[in-house]
């Protein structure tokens, strides 16, 4: 019986590690030359529409699905990432934002978040197909950092 249950058990483990990669989040530096056709143009457009330079490009792919970011930086020094779907929709943009430009809710979030000796590190607005549906925030204490995301009204976001 105690042999059945060991084979069972090294099936289960097998099976396991052999489906992990299928569930794992690989990502990878990828030239813009190499970019699919549709990933290219959508990042070639939104980069000169918002005349920023391309910091570098990146694939991931996360539970099967195939997505492509693009870190630049805008005419104005901000940075700007945002994100393109295998077929070249435009998906989340990242833009950095100043602490002073915050609706106030949003700006009190932050304060809170940074009570204590918090530090922060990156603060953006988040926009998707074109609409600004939110905020993230980084705050580093005590020698870790915690992202926060969120809403317009300054409401966390759930975990």
């Amino acid at each position: 019986m105690k042999i059945h249950e060991n084979a069972v058990l090294s099936i289960a483990l097998l099976t396991a590690l052999c489906a992990a990669p299928a569930f794992a989040i690989t990502e990878k530096p990828i030239a813009v030359r190499d970019l699919p056709a549709a990933v290219r143009k959508t990042i070639e457009s939104q980069v000169g529409s918002t005349g920023a330079k391309i910091k570098h490009t990146t694939v991931e792919v996360a539970k099967g699905k195939t997505m492509y970011e693009c870190e630049s930086v805008r005419a104005n020094g901000k940075e700007q990432d945002f994100e393109v779907d295998a077929q070249g929709k435009l998906g989340e943009v990242e833009d950095a934002v100043e602490l002073s430009a915050l609706p106030a809710a949003v700006k009190a979030a932050v304060d809170k978040a940074m009570e204590g000796g918090g530090v922060l590190k990156e603060l953006v607005s988040v926009t998707r197909d074109g609409k600004l549906t939110g905020y993230g925030a980084t705050v580093a204490k005590n020698g870790k950092s915690r992202e926060y995301e969120m809403g317009l009204d300054g409401r966390l976001a759930k975990d």
